[in-house]
């Protein structure tokens, strides 16, 4: 909305006599938020203030210029095994809320003790999976973005060799028995 003096200006183009104070007032719509302001010397100062004042002193043409929020949903597949989180300038947020796009997102999958980070959909970490330490992946916002980070248990394999036709005695002695087509060196 634009006003002159207090009076409201009807459309786009009004003509405002020279030297007035004309004041604009941009209200985003859901899912969007104002950027910045463009078209006139010091457009740049007013950032993202929602109302700005212009004094006219030549042919002026406002813009408000607003861009997209986008939602961010990140989940763990077991709040039990390990939990997932993400930051935006460094600030934590939580799953489902909007983001301004082309802000960087951090997720942190940190697993419990005992499980170890599975997989991730939806991101790609800076580290190969699986991993039992906390993992972190970073997405520049264009879009919704969805993550789900699986955790899983960590499985203890415990290998004990067995080497065949070979005996080991009490005092450490190896002996070997006769493989038939084997070759002996000595």
């Amino acid at each position: 909305t634009a006003t002159a003096d207090g009076q409201p200006l009807a459309e786009s183009g009004t003509e405002v006599e020279k030297y007035k104070n004309v004041t604009f007032k941009a209200t985003a719509r859901d899912g969007y938020y104002l950027d910045h302001w463009d078209g006139w010397e010091g457009a740049s100062a007013a950032g993202e203030n929602d109302t700005v004042q212009v004094k006219v002193l030549n042919k002026v043409s406002v813009k408000a210029v607003f861009k997209r929020l986008y939602p961010v949903v990140f989940t763990s597949n077991d709040e039990n095994k390990g939990t997932v989180t993400a930051k935006v300038n460094g600030e934590s947020i939580e799953s489902g809320t909007k983001v301004r796009e082309g802000q960087n997102v951090t997720f942190t999958a940190t697993p419990k003790p005992g499980f170890c980070v599975k997989d991730w959909k939806g991101a790609t970490p800076q580290t190969a999976v699986p991993q039992k330490e906390p993992m972190e992946a970073t997405i520049a916002v264009s879009g919704s973005i969805t993550v789900n980070v699986d955790f899983a248990k960590i499985m203890r394999l415990t290998v004990t060799p067995k080497i065949q036709n070979v005996h080991i005695s009490e005092e450490g002695i190896l002996t070997f028995d006769e493989v038939p087509g084997a070759v002996r060196y000595e």
